[in-house]
């Protein structure tokens, strides 16, 4: 199922597994969480422009906000950061959240995906998305339509999305991905864990794992549910949406 045939000997893979048994094992406060995850995402489908730090916030998406300091999500981002970043993140990347309206019964506007290949040898797969940071899947489905097979249930309650975000050669500033359900009732995190739904936030310059002028970060998505699902990007100079059809695992 791994789309991520490094070169190095499948470092990101282990990270990957690491990453998912880590979520395992914080299972005891998955309950205690899920709660409030259902109801951040409710909200933020209510407000979709809601910017998630300024003053009016509710404290509700308190764990969606970007935080101030590179060092703050970089503690949580063990296989993101090299662990020497310093500094402010720019209020750029903390812009309000604006994805598609999708009605119930509306097809999901999945974004397209194309082979890594062509502009990469560091891994393998189908990225989706054509701008300066894009995600490779690597899970089964038809991504070149933008349509991803869910992985094994390993937390209950919780699906897996094997997903590896990258940064094209041409971009070396920083970025932020957040996600949202898109027209159902389901929960997405973007951190790699499913107890823990902050951002994904990447420093500016080189990352834990940067090859051929590639930054990647190795993180899972997690979902509650089969159905639409989006990430928005923001970077210093752009700002966008990569949509994901997530289908049943089998």
């Amino acid at each position: 199922m791994s789309v991520h045939e490094i070169t190095d000997s499948g470092v990101l893979d282990e990270r990957l597994r690491t990453i998912r048994r880590r979520g395992q094992r914080r299972l005891a406060i998955h309950r205690a969480t899920a709660l409030t995850v259902a109801t951040l995402a409710i909200v933020a489908v209510v407000l979709p422009t809601l910017v998630l730090n300024g003053p009016s916030s509710n404290s509700l998406l308190a764990s969606l906000r970007v935080p101030d300091r590179y060092a703050t999500a970089c503690a949580n981002e063990p296989n993101v950061c090299l662990g020497s970043e310093h500094g402010l993140v720019p209020d750029l990347l903390k812009r309000s959240l604006q994805f598609p309206v999708v009605r119930n019964g509306a097809s999901c506007p999945a974004t397209p995906g194309a082979p890594v290949a062509t502009y990469t040898s560091y891994f393998g797969g189908t990225a989706l998305g054509d701008g300066p940071v894009r995600v490779a899947i690597g899970d089964g489905g038809n991504l070149r339509r933008g349509q991803a097979q869910l992985g094994s249930p390993d937390v209950p309650g919780w699906f897996a999305l094997e997903t590896l975000w990258f940064a094209m050669p041409s971009y070396d500033g920083p970025f932020v991905v957040r996600g949202e359900p898109l027209g159902g009732s389901g929960s997405i995190h973007v951190d790699g864990s499913p107890t823990n739904a902050s951002p994904l936030v990447v420093p500016p310059g080189p990352t834990a794992n940067t090859q051929h002028g590639i930054r990647v970060a190795p993180v899972s998505t997690w979902v509650t549910s089969p159905g639409c699902y989006g990430w928005q990007v923001d970077g210093l100079s752009f700002s966008y949406v990569i949509v994901v059809a997530a289908t049943p695992y089998h």
